[in-house]
């Protein structure tokens, strides 16, 4: 199945890829891999994730993120910038103290600096595997959400399996020999509970007010870190994401496209693929326009969203794939070797 043009992003219909017919799947890979090269991020669509599921973990976010902030940090964040759990407050997280690794975008390193003095106006909700000792997960008392652990969980475990069968998929279109490539490192083939994070997201109304003082964003600039990254929005959601459209070009709005899944890419993967694919900057930044204009108190409404990031386990070794899409005469790897989690770890330090 072959992209289809969008504004910027492609879309590719994932329902083929369940087909018996091997040129149909090899066509979805083809897709997937040639929208990832060149963009970055491609929607999904007829991908067979259970709507009723994603419109419940919706719900129960809204639910979250409707309580009182004395309700909310009865499940705080730890100290520790890496060990991604619990509520996170506004302000509490500085997405722009990440470093950007691999990507050279459009800031001068004057206005990166600037960006950490904004004020990213979202805060967040982060679960990952049960029952692991490093870090664990951190819920709100259950009087507060009776079903919020319930649903959470449910779709953190429902996630990774459509998740590997886009890095299925992905493997094909990268011409790898071996079509479980991937499945081999995240969760060893099935043996272990993989090392994903959800993450509940909520940016609050802005108001005009806020506007003209400036100094506020949603997330700024940043390109995720690890293999990839699924992306829920509700089907009436307002948009605001834009992505780099070319390295170190403009970025483009990617809309809210109803009953998709956006997914992109992260650094690790652009590792792997030796820079073949790419893990493309974006942020949700607050529009440029004249406030007096507008009518009403707010210039912009809420937005929920969730993202799911799948990283590869803890004592993975990436470096670059075995495929001509990827190396070879004329290419030389461009990588060393990096130990995965080390380097997660490494680029969210000081983020807190």
């Amino acid at each position: 199945m072959m992209a289809h043009s969008a504004p910027a992003v492609p879309i590719v219909d994932f329902s083929p890829f369940y087909s018996q017919n091997e040129t149909e799947r090899l066509n979805t890979g083809t897709a997937i891999f040639e929208a990832l090269r060149d963009v970055g991020f491609v929607y999904l669509i007829n991908h067979r994730v259970s709507k009723e599921l994603l419109a419940e973990a919706l719900s129960q976010s809204r639910a979250f993120f409707d309580l009182p902030l004395q309700d909310k940090l009865k499940a705080p964040h730890p100290p520790e910038s890496w060990n991604q759990r619990g509520y996170s407050q506004i302000g509490q997280e500085k997405i722009s103290l990440y470093p950007d690794a691999l990507n050279t975008g459009t800031e001068s390193d004057a206005d990166r600096t600037s960006l950490t003095d904004v004020l990213e106006c979202k805060e967040s909700f982060d679960l990952g595997r049960e029952n692991d000792t490093i870090t664990p997960n951190i819920y709100p008392p259950p009087e507060l959400l009776p079903n919020f652990r319930d649903v959470t969980i449910r779709l953190f475990n429902t996630l990774p399996n459509f998740g590997l069968d886009v890095l299925r998929a992905l493997a094909l279109g990268l011409q790898l020999k071996d079509e479980n490539f991937f499945s081999h490192f995240h969760g060893k083939d099935g043996q272990e509970a993989p090392m994903n994070q959800l993450r509940l997201l909520h940016y609050p109304p802005v108001s005009k007010e806020a506007a003209r003082k400036g100094g506020i964003t949603r997330i700024a600039p940043h390109t995720d870190k690890g293999t990839i990254t699924l992306l829920i929005q509700e089907d009436d959601s307002v948009g605001g994401l834009e992505v780099e459209a070319q390295r170190g070009g403009r970025y483009v709005p990617a809309p809210v496209i109803p009953g998709s899944i956006l997914l992109n890419i992260g650094d690790l993967l652009q590792m792997w693929s030796n820079d073949t694919l790419r893990s493309t900057r974006h942020r949700i930044g607050v529009p440029l326009v004249d406030v007096a204009q507008e009518s009403g108190e707010w210039l912009l409404p809420r937005r929920f969203s969730i993202p799911y990031f799948i990283a590869p386990d803890r004592d993975v070794v990436v470096e670059c794939l075995d495929t001509p899409l990827c190396w070879g005469e004329g290419r030389p790897k461009k990588h060393e070797p990096v130990k995965a989690w080390d380097y997660i770890v490494k680029n969210m330090e000081g983020a807190y």
